[in-house]
């Protein structure tokens, strides 16, 4: 999957990870098109590291993820590493509020 830096969809300056998440799940699902921009890389990787799950990116433009298993990812793979940690993490706010 190649990276695209033109965005259908602009990300606001300063726009958290969290705060583009739905968005780009949106665009990935309906238009069905799984490009990134240069921000929502930079923001998924700065989400992984306040999560504990550093990333370096390599000279070829792939990026390697530092936690348990090392694994080189494209940048769509990133940013789908977050979605799902992000996923699993609201799922569990939800969940503990349901049973406090």
């Amino acid at each position: 999957m190649q990276t695209r830096y033109a965005s259908k969809t602009q990300v606001e300056d300063g726009a958290t990870f969290e705060a583009i998440a739905d968005g780009i799940m949106y665009r990935w699902t309906v238009e069905r098109d799984t490009w990134v921009s240069a921000t929502e890389i930079e923001q998924v990787r700065a989400y992984l590291g306040r999560a504990g799950i550093p990333t370096v990116e390599l000279p070829d433009g792939r990026f390697s993820v530092e936690k348990e298993t090392a694994q080189v990812l494209g940048s769509a793979r990133l940013v789908l590493l977050g979605l799902k940690h992000l996923h699993a993490s609201r799922r569990n706010r939800v969940e503990a509020r349901r049973f406090s």
